[in-house]
C-alpha cells in the first residue's frame, strides 16, 4: 500500500511529537510517497524553526539526519493533483 506522506507528519516523526507513535503505526509495512518539494519544505520548516530559537544547529542537523533515514519516494505531482489529493 502506498501513503502520501505531508510535511507535517514528517516533522511529527523526526522531532518525536506525542503523535509519532501513531503515525508510525499507521505506515508501518507501506511505501511512503511525497512530492519532491517535501525537502524543501523540510528545509524551510526546520530554518523557521532556527529562526524561533526552538532548535539550534546541532538539533537541526540531526533532525535532516533522521528525515533522511525514512524511505519516501519522491515523486513530481502537478499542482491540480496535489491539490485533488489534499482535497480528498
Amino acid at each position: 500500500m502506498e501513503i502520501v506522506i505531508d510535511t507535517s507528519a514528517i516533522l511529527a516523526v523526526i522531532g518525536k511529537q506525542p503523535e509519532r507513535s501513531e503515525l508510525v503505526r499507521l505506515t508501518r509495512g507501506a511505501r511512503l510517497v511525497a512530492p519532491s518539494s517535501v525537502h524543501w519544505e523540510v528545509g524551510n520548516a526546520l530554518s523557521a524553526m532556527s529562526k524561533r530559537r526552538a532548535i539550534g544547529l546541532d538539533e537541526g542537523l540531526k533532525l535532516l539526519e533522521s528525515y533522511a533515514a525514512i524511505p519516501i519516494r519522491l515523486t513530481d505531482l502537478a499542482l491540480k493533483q496535489a491539490v485533488e489529493l489534499g482535497l480528498d
